[in-house]
Formats: structure tokens, C-alpha cells, sequence
């Protein structure tokens, strides 16, 4: 029994020294191509990839397309209507959603620009090859289905919200009036081309939380695998040979290192992503109920849509730390509960079991909000008990006539 096992821990171990280079998994899938041609990707800007030309050619274009999406922002944030009004609404929800498309676009220029995908996939690949397995981005096609639709229908509420100058400019301000078709060009339209930057920010938040959840996807079924496979070791008790358990623990140490770094990276997208789809939710919630016979049948819908937009960025943002806490308190529930290892006289095995389990408990893995809150599984539910009030809030002080 005893060799079988260490037999088995050779091999494994062997399988670390494999070179990453072969290994390495493609976090992105399918959307790295997106990526790619989305005029973002400075990964490879440098005289030595692409030549001089090219890299200068990419970032020109990069700097003309984030600062377009800069004055379409600057535009909303100063446009001038009365508060609590519809056009107030309308205008609140879009320059939310336009900084929140803004904000996601420099963040994919900083993970590009910073190499920061290319060194995760490394460390991915490192993980990878302790835990013996290759299977990779195996049984993703769900995932990738799930957010090809997610993003259509985000792109799509910013083409019907576009389109509000050019085929019912006047629906909004008299919910009788029909659809009328006409367009003003000037400075506000960005002279005609601002229902394309309206489509550039569905684009890009949607590719921004696409990175994401697919990175903190992939780290996340990473720990599942270990906690799988620590349990099934306390289960046919292997977790009493020394050489079995160092190797958990090495392994525990990788995903922890792991997480921190990509905390690093997307902390500020997470604080960015996940107010402003608070503050979109909200006064959607107002646009939607608090303006009374103002609003037509097709504002309420896009109303609607932006509201439920809003909820669903929230649960995207702040669901996937949440999995990683739970992942990692479960590593400490599952050392707990095997008596054998937290009761042992071996004092070396003692040592590496308490040593994991203060490890998991007291390591800065949690991702923070706004840097003040951290990320738990019960941080999004408070969230979104608080934005369905603060709309209700609104629509009582529009009720009230205190504005």
C-alpha cells in the first residue's frame, strides 16, 4: 500500500517538471480572437513584435477610440435637465452605462498592455500540471453560450437605446407622440457618430466582464478540483502519508498565490463594474415607475432592460469572488472534519494540516469593494437589497413632490 502510494506521488510529481510553454491553457477560448480585433489588445505593441509601425498604429487607434468614448461620457454627465425629470432618468442610466463602458475599456487596455493575461495562463498552467490533469478549458461550451447571449442582449439594449434620436427622439418627452424619424448632427451626437460609440460601449463591457468571468471561472474550477480531490484523499485516508499531504499543501499555496494576483488586476473593474450597475439599476427602477404617464410603452421597456442589466452586472461582478471565499473556507472545512489529521501524534502531518488550514483562514484573498468591502458570498445579496430600496427612495421623493 505504502509504495503503491509513493509510486503514485512520484509520477505526480514528475508531471510538474513538464515545460509550461506546452501547457499553457487559453483562458479566452473562442473570444481571444474578439479580443484580438476589438483595438484593444496592446499585448503586442513593442518594436520587437510588431515593429515600430504597427505598435504605433494600434495605440493611436486604441487612444482615439477611449477618447471618443471620454466626450460621450463628459457630454451625458453635463447635459443639462431638470432633476427627477424623465429626461433626467434617461440621461442618468446612459452615462452610468457609458462610464461603466468606458472604465471596462481601460481595463482591458491595462490587462493587455500589462501582459497580465499571458502570465495568469502561465501560472494557470503551473497549477495545472501539479494537479496532474490536462483537461483544461474542458465542458466551457456552456459558459461560452451563456455569455454569447448575455452579451447580444447588452448589446442590443444599447442599439434600441442609440436609436432614440434617430427614430423616436420625441417618444420621450410626450408618451402620445408616434415614432418620428429624424436625427440632429451636432456636438450631443458626436455629428452623427454616437449611436456607433453607443454600440462600442455595449462591445466593450461585454468583452471586459467576458475576461473576467472567465479568468475567476477558471481559478474557481481549479479549486473545486483541489477540494474534490482533498476530500477523496481524507475519504480513502491518504492524507496520513507525509509525501501526499506536503504535495495538497504545495498546491493550496499555487492557488492562493493565484488568487492574490488576479485580485490585483481586476480589483478596480469589480469596484467600477459593479457601482455603476447599482446606480443603473436604481434610477432604472425610477425611469421605470416614478415618471407616471411621461413615458411610453417602448421607454418602459428599455427602462426595464436597463434595470434588470443593472442586476445582472451585480450578480456577475460579485458572484465570482464570492465562489472563490467559499472554495477556500471549504478547504478549511474539509481538514477539520478529518480527525485523523487534525488529532494526529505525527507531528509533521500536524504541522501541515494546521498549517493549511491558518493558511486558507488568514491569507488576503478577499477581493474588495471600493477598497473598503470586502467580497463575500453574502456581500452581493446586501447589494442587492440596498439598489431596489434606493430606487424605491426615488420614486417616493418624485411621489412626494419634494422635487
Amino acid at each position: 500500500f505504502w509504495d503503491m502510494d509513493e509510486s503514485r506521488d512520484l509520477n505526480f510529481n514528475a508531471t510538474v517538471k513538464l515545460p509550461l510553454k506546452a501547457t499553457n491553457p487559453k483562458i479566452l477560448g473562442p473570444f481571444e480572437t474578439v479580443l484580438r480585433c476589438s483595438a484593444l489588445d496592446l499585448s503586442h505593441c513593442s518594436g520587437r513584435k510588431d515593429g515600430w509601425t504597427q505598435s504605433i498604429i494600434r495605440i493611436i487607434l486604441c487612444a482615439a477610440i477611449c477618447l471618443a468614448m471620454l466626450l460621450v461620457c463628459v457630454i451625458q454627465a453635463m447635459e443639462d435637465s431638470k432633476p427627477m425629470s424623465l429626461e433626467w432618468a434617461v440621461g442618468c442610466v446612459l452615462c452610468f452605462m457609458a462610464m461603466h463602458g468606458l472604465g471596462s475599456a481601460l481595463c482591458i487596455v491595462s490587462w493587455t498592455r500589462s501582459g497580465f493575461l499571458g502570465r495568469l495562463e502561465e501560472s494557470l498552467a503551473g497549477v495545472r500540471a501539479q494537479r496532474g490533469s490536462s483537461d483544461g478549458n474542458g465542458k466551457m461550451s456552456g459558459v461560452y453560450g451563456r455569455m454569447v447571449v448575455g452579451s447580444a442582449v447588452l448589446i442590443a439594449t444599447w442599439f434600441l437605446s442609440a436609436m432614440k434620436g434617430i427614430l423616436y427622439e420625441e417618444a420621450h418627452y410626450n408618451g402620445s407622440v408616434p415614432f418620428t424619424i429624424g436625427y440632429s448632427v451636432n456636438l450631443s451626437t458626436m455629428y452623427g457618430a454616437a449611436p456607433v460609440i453607443y454600440l462600442a460601449f455595449g462591445i466593450y463591457s461585454s468583452l471586459a466582464l467576458i475576461i473576467y468571468t472567465l479568468i475567476l471561472t477558471n481559478i474557481n474550477r481549479e479549486w473545486t478540483s483541489f477540494n474534490d480531490d482533498l476530500a477523496e484523499s481524507a475519504r480513502l485516508q491518504q492524507l496520513r502519508i507525509p509525501a501526499i499531504l506536503e504535495n495538497y499543501m504545495s498546491r493550496q499555496s499555487e492557488l492562493i498565490r493565484l488568487v492574490k494576483f488576479v485580485n490585483l488586476h481586476m480589483t478596480t473593474f469589480v469596484s467600477i463594474s459593479a457601482a455603476l450597475a447599482a446606480l443603473t439599476s436604481a434610477v432604472g427602477l425610477y425611469w421605470m415607475t416614478g415618471v407616471g404617464d411621461e413615458v411610453s410603452i417602448l421607454m418602459r421597456v428599455i427602462s426595464c432592460l436597463w434595470m434588470n442589466t443593472g442586476m445582472v452586472l451585480i450578480l456577475i461582478t460579485l458572484q465570482q469572488p464570492a465562489q472563490t471565499q467559499l472554495q477556500i473556507d471549504r478547504t478549511v472545512q474539509l481538514l477539520l472534519a478529518d480527525d485523523f489529521c487534525h488529532n494526529s501524534a505525527n507531528s509533521q502531518i500536524w504541522k501541515i494540516t494546521q498549517s493549511m488550514v491558518d493558511r486558507a483562514r488568514y491569507s488576503s484573498t478577499m477581493m474588495y469593494f471600493l477598497q473598503a468591502f470586502a467580497i463575500d458570498q453574502h456581500f452581493g445579496h446586501k447589494v442587492l437589497v440596498i439598489v431596489p430600496n434606493l430606487g424605491s427612495l426615488l420614486v417616493l421623493i418624485k411621489k412626494m413632490g419634494l422635487v
